[in-house]
Formats: C-alpha cells, structure tokens, sequence
C-alpha cells in the first residue's frame, strides 16, 4: 500500500492533541456537511476552489483543472463524508500489508507529528519516506520521485 500525504487514522487521533493538526483538518469538518461544500466549492464556476488550492501549494494548471470538475464534487465529499464510520472505535484495523508512507514538508494539511506516527497504524513492513520543499500536493509536484518510490517499494516485494 501507497499513501501520499494521509497517514492512518490512529496518527491523525495522536497528533489531533499534540500538534497543529486539528486547526490544520477545520475544512474535514465543513466538507461533512450536506450540500453547502458543494455550493461553496463551485462559487464563481469554481473560482473559489481554484484559488484555495493555489493557496494550498497545487500549481496553477492543475488547479484549473480540479475546479473545472468543481460541480462534480459529491463522490470525493463523501469520502470525507465517511470519515466519523470508520473511526468508529475497532472499525480502523492496522494495515498489515507492505506499506509507503510518503509525506512532504511543506504540507499544510498534515503535520509532521501526524506523519511521524503513521507508523502506529501499521503491523506489516513500513516505509517512511520524507520529500523535502514539496507541498500536500506530492503526485503533482513531484511525479518522478513519487513513481520511484513506488516502484522501489514494489521491487523489495519481489
């Protein structure tokens, strides 16, 4: 398994208390709601997306394009929207199979107590790897290095 800049739950819950990291998740609350994120999210033909994930690190071309899907946006809401189910307590197992964490320094989203505890979230092989000057938006930013690291984790696995 491969995650980019969302560690297990259990490291979310750690560093809630310990860390920036609940002022960093207010729009996970916001996102729960019912119909408002989207209107929110489609203001102005998705101006109002577009700039905020600017703001939040994604460059421009790919901003543009994730806010011309912005009146699309109810499946990925319902992700957020499922979070309070499967943080029911014994609902969230371990992940036990070979696992990649990758987590960047300049996310504003994840803070690094959370990134450092992902660990906590998994029984099988892990690997933590940290991309230095890269923002929450790893794939984006930097494709290369994350293909490389994917693909070194599938190579241990042979």
């Amino acid at each position: 398994m491969t995650a980019l800049s969302v560690p297990h739950p259990r490291a979310i819950q750690a560093a809630l208390t310990r860390s920036s990291q609940a002022l960093r998740l207010y729009y996970i609350a916001l996102f729960q709601l019912p119909g408002l994120p989207e209107w929110l999210l489609g203001r102005g033909r998705g101006e109002f997306m577009r700039k905020n994930l600017i703001r939040s690190g994604l460059d421009r071309d790919s901003a543009a394009r994730y806010a011309r899907r912005s009146a699309e946006m109810t499946g990925p809401l319902n992700w957020y929207r499922g979070i309070p189910y499967s943080m029911r307590r014994g609902r969230m197992p371990a992940v036990r199979v070979p696992t990649l964490f990758v987590w960047s320094d300049r996310d504003r989203f994840v803070t690094r107590a959370a990134a450092e505890r992902c660990v906590s979230g998994v029984t099988g092989p892990y690997t933590y790897r940290l991309l230095p000057g890269v923002s929450h938006w790893i794939p984006e930013e930097a494709p290369a290095r994350t293909a490389e690291l994917i693909l070194e984790l599938l190579t241990q696995q042979e």
